[in-house]
């Protein structure tokens, strides 16, 4: 695994005056394998209703429920998680929609 990925953890810290969240970024960097879905991966969420764009493999103990990540400059969100076993967990992610 010799990917950079960053672990985005967002928290919110109040509201802005017209009653939105305002929200503060923690990021921290890991190490990820970044691959392509599956076809049987892409099948699997598009069922669901999910666009998977990347899959990163990763050391399931760096995982601390992160519902966003970077990856060179491009952020996701993480749709699904999997874990095989004990020591890794795989992270499906689709692209951020910038508005």
């Amino acid at each position: 695994m010799d990917d950079d990925l960053y672990l985005i953890k967002q928290k919110e810290i109040g509201q802005n005056e017209d009653g939105y969240p305002i929200k503060k970024e923690a990021c921290r960097e890991v190490f990820a394998e970044a691959r392509d879905p599956t076809t049987r991966e892409s099948f699997r969420a598009n069922r669901e209703g999910v666009d998977v764009s990347i899959v990163f493999r990763m050391n399931s103990i760096d995982y601390e429920g992160e519902r966003l990540v970077k990856h060179e400059g491009k952020r996701y969100a993480v749709e699904q998680t999997s874990v095989p076993n004990a020591r890794e967990i795989f992270l499906y992610c689709s692209d951020v929609k910038v508005s």
